[in-house]
């Protein structure tokens, strides 16, 4: 028995989409961290941005919403920047 077709295969934009939801899953450890350790947690939420970009950059120019995982990425590091850094 074949899986249905959008579940078959592992394409670069989900790997975009998955670095995008780990991003979003990070949102409540950085408001229960010291501003010490918010360092790393914002600096991942950096590294899933350029990551996602990185992969955007290299989808054929016809694929259809390309740019929304990278979107949706800086969205997020915006939003991981309103948390205090020491």
């Amino acid at each position: 028995m074949n899986p249905p077709a959008y579940l078959s295969g592992t394409t670069a934009k989900r790997i975009g989409w998955v670095l995008v939801i780990v991003s979003a899953a990070a949102l409540p450890i950085h408001a229960f961290v010291t501003p010490h350790q918010s360092k790393p947690v914002a600096a991942f939420a950096l590294f899933a941005f350029l990551a996602a970009l990185l992969i955007s950059l290299f989808q054929p120019p016809t694929s259809r919403n390309r740019w929304l995982p990278a979107l949706f990425a800086l969205g997020l590091y915006l939003v991981h920047g309103l948390f205090p850094c020491a």
